[in-house]
């Protein structure tokens, strides 16, 4: 099986050699990039499978690549952040991270993080595999294609979900009318328990309905339900 090949952009030599080392020792075919530069280069000559993103680095922010792999990929972003505050972290998940990690960290934690994305990304991938009939959903005219991980509107044209907003769309869909709690929703996407002082699920579930309402769709499909979690109105 072929490694996954795995970009970390992180400007301090230790924190980027030990990942390196410690990812590579896990099996993923890690490239540390320490610049917004050196990012765009490497990204553009060879797109990897995932990155784990830094906020700060020396000719720019994470928020910034953030921003220009978006235009490119959909691909999933873990972000790494020093700074606490929750508006920081919140915005790197506004602007399409599918996780953040604070530091300082534990390696294993950003382990568990990568293998929690890449869960969501077998999950789909079996379900398209195991009933080739059924490897599309339809919600009021858009089509969820599993074995493509895609949302694709009336017209076919594809509107851009992270990973983690994707998983979300199929656990709703799955679950038409029915409460998900947030707590099945951060096991099932984040592979962690919930946290009342973690926002990310609610970020990613508002990512998500202003995509699905956004332009011609206008789709008003989830619904909150106070103290519990989501509702998918079909």
């Amino acid at each position: 099986m072929p490694k996954v090949s795995l970009m970390v952009v992180e400007d301090d030599p230790v924190v980027s050699s030990l990942l390196q080392t410690y990812l590579g020792n896990e099996g993923y075919e890690v490239t540390a990039i320490g610049s917004v530069k050196a990012c765009q280069e490497s990204f553009s000559a060879k797109r990897p499978d995932m990155m784990v993103l830094d906020v700060g680095l020396p000719d720019g922010d994470g928020w910034d690549i953030l921003r220009w792999v978006r235009e490119r990929s959909h691909l999933p972003v873990l972000m790494l952040t020093g700074r606490t505050e929750a508006f920081d972290r919140i915005v790197g998940l506004e602007l399409g991270a599918d996780d953040y990690l604070g530091k300082p960290f534990e390696p294993r934690e950003i382990l568990a993080r990568l293998r929690a994305i890449q869960r969501r990304q077998t999950y789909a991938a079996l379900e398209a595999s195991a009933d080739p009939v059924g490897t599309s959903m339809r919600i009021r005219g858009l089509e969820i294609d599993l074995r493509a991980q895609e949302l694709r509107d009336e017209s076919g044209t594809p509107i851009k979900l992270t990973q983690a907003e994707f998983g979300i769309l199929i656990l709703l869909t799955r679950a038409a009318g029915q409460v998900v709690t947030r707590e099945k929703l951060m096991q099932e996407i984040a592979g962690r328990d919930w946290d009342p002082n973690d926002r990310s699920i609610d970020v990613h579930v508002s990512n998500l309905r202003r995509k699905l309402e956004a332009g011609a769709n206008q789709l008003n499909l989830i619904r909150s339900v106070r103290g519990a979690g989501y509702m998918l109105i079909t």
